[in-house]
Order: C-alpha cells, then structure tokens, then sequence
C-alpha cells in the first residue's frame, strides 16, 4: 500500500510540474505521455559564431555553407548557434557593422538549427531599430517554422526534449552599439542573472548558460570569464558553454561541472591565425527511472571553416576528423594542410580535455 502512494505521489508531481507552459523546439514530436519507470534521452548540439563578412554577402549560396553538418544536427533535437549578427535591413554590410540578409538566417535553420543566441555585441550594431526588425523576423520564424531564439527580454528560453525540460540562459558582456539597448541580456547585470539561475533552476532539469564574453583571440580563457563562469556553476548551471574570442578556448570543470570557455568561429570569412577552427559541443542528457535527469556524455567535434577557392568553391564548414586523410579532395590541398596543422596544434596543446578547478 505505501508503495503505490509513494507512486501515485510521485505521478502527481510528475504531471503538476509538466502543466506548466514551456516553449518547444518541436512541438509535434514531443507531445506524448512518457512514464516515470521510462528513459528519456536528449541531444542537444551547440555551434560558435555564425558570422556574416561582405566577402559572404557578396558570395551568397547561404544554403552550402553547413550542408556537411547536416547530419550531425539531424541525430539532436535541440541545435544552438550563436547569430552574430542583424537582420537590419539593407544595404547588407559586414565587419565592423553587421546587417545580414534574411536568407542567411534561413539557411542556418534550414541546416536544422533550431534556437537562435542574440546576445552578442553585435545584435545591435544597426541600433534598437535593427535589433526590432531582428527580433520579428525571428518571430517570423518562430511562428512558420518553430525556430525559437533567446538572449533579448531577460529572460530565460525553456525547451523540452524527450520530456526532459531544459533551460537556456543568454547573456553578453555588452553591444557595440553606442545606443543603450536595455534589451540585450548583461553579464554585468548580476541581479538579473540571479533571478534568471533561480528561476531556471526552480523550472528546469538542465540549465546552460551561454555566455558571450572573454578576450578576442586568446586561445586561454581570463581571469574574469572563469569568476564569471564560477558564478554560473555555484548558482546552478549545469554546464557553461561561451562565444566570442573567434578562437577555440580552454576548457575546463568547476565542482565537476564542465565550462567551454569559447567554441571560436563556426562560419565566417576569418582567415587569421586559428580562427578557421571551430567546436560543436554535442551535449547527451539523459534520466533514468526516478532519476533526476542529468549530462551524461560531452564530446566535443572540431570543425573548419574553408573559405571559397579552399575545399571547393564555397564557404563550407568540415567536420575536421571525418576529412583527415583525404587531402586529394581539396580543391587547394594548401587549405587541407591549414586545417591539419592548427587542429593537431591546437588538440595537443589540450593534453587533458579538461581542466580541474
């Protein structure tokens, strides 16, 4: 008799705290009942920086660029990217102020990416008016296609996969526009990311933190961005994962949960020193039966961004290891043996794949 108490308790629980409104990726194929004595898995894939130079504009053909990691955002339900960039309007421009066109947007998504990251110092640079065109278009697409987006309102992002309810929370170190665009979520803001940590950890099984911060270029994270990150852990982040040095970071664990300081670049037009080399953090989080759910595995994918006249004609963004060995494919074997020689450099200087505390 105490045994089906307990479980009828546990049930109640169970469907109280799943009445609550959550935002989905993928409505249609996560509406089913689940039972508590079942596994519930979930994939979630998160890319770096998805830039927009003038040399991309001018080039067009958005729908190539990630064609090669298609497969890989197929096997997840949940993929991330860091949009740095506007969809201000035109006249589309690049560095140092970028406006990109609508169709880049697309082709992200249409790669199946599904939640847009617009906390980065560049959402604003065409000004509150540009981050306003910004944010309905991405409404747009949340209504046509269920592309979700975060970052802007302070507030956090609520996912479900696989039952399995995740909180997403995005915040950059600031905009580069001289306009104080009050919207875009702010590390500095300490009270609003309290609020958002407790109220993320209140709601959600899994919270990430998706930071926008650290020195451009530095293959080492700082000082601040591991207090920062420390921050995050001790408040309830179950794992942090950054963008914005262009480059591949350290990586490195705060009281057993995992930090990736920098994803670096995943598309754009850098060619500099280690900014061609990106990460996919492929996240697997799973819950056992009356288990609280958890990150079971973290594997890291090194990608390369060659630009046109590389591999082929196009921008095009390689999944490194899949192509190792296979020079004779490269329409200039020069841009093969870039990517060889930074991914061997930059994984031995990584001997652990984490660091302790």
């Amino acid at each position: 008799m105490k045994k089906v108490l307990l479980i009828l308790t546990l049930l109640t629980l169970y469907f109280s705290i799943n009445a609550q409104v959550y935002s989905f990726v993928k409505p249609e194929s996560y509406l089913f009942k689940h039972s508590l004595l079942q596994n519930d898995t979930v994939k979630v894939c998160i890319l770096g920086d998805m830039m927009m130079h003038k040399a991309q504009i001018e080039r067009g053909e958005f729908d190539k660029s990630l064609a090669l990691l298609r497969p890989y955002l197929a096997q997840s339900q949940i993929n991330i990217a860091n949009m740095e960039f506007s969809l201000g309007g035109k006249p589309y421009t690049g560095y140092p102020s970028f406006s990109a066109p609508e169709p880049y947007a697309q082709a992200i998504a249409d790669a199946g990416v599904n939640v847009f990251l617009m906390a980065n110092n560049h959402i604003t640079d065409r000004g509150s008016s540009g981050l306003d065109r910004t944010m309905a278009y991405y409404q747009k697409m949340q209504e046509e296609r269920g592309i979700q987006y975060t970052g802007i309102g302070h507030k956090c992002l609520y996912l479900r996969g696989s039952n399995i309810r995740i909180a997403l929370i995005n915040a950059s170190y600031g905009t580069n526009s001289h306009h104080d665009e009050k919207r875009v979520n702010r590390l500095s803001d300490k009270d609003l990311l309290h609020k958002m940590l407790l109220e993320a950890r209140s709601n959600a099984e899994i919270v990430v933190v998706l930071p926008h911060w650290g020195e451009e270029y530095k293959l080492t994270h700082n000082s601040t961005q591991e207090k920062t990150a420390r921050y995050f852990i001790e408040n309830g982040a179950d794992i942090v994962v950054g963008a914005h040095p262009h480059v591949v970071q350290d990586c490195g664990e705060i009281e057993g949960k995992k930090v990736i300081y920098s994803l670096g670049n995943c598309l754009s037009n850098m060619s500099a020193e280690n900014t061609q080399l990106g990460l996919m953090a492929v996240l697997n989080i799973v819950r056992s039966p009356f288990e609280p759910a958890k990150i079971d595995s973290l594997e890291l994918v090194y990608l390369w961004c060659s630009r046109p006249g590389g591999y082929n004609n196009n921008y095009i963004v390689l999944p490194v290891e899949d192509f190792i060995g296979k020079r004779e494919l490269w329409q200039n074997p020069y841009d093969y043996d870039k990517m060889l020689k930074t991914y061997n450099r930059i994984k031995n200087e990584k001997k652990s794949a984490f660091r302790g505390d």
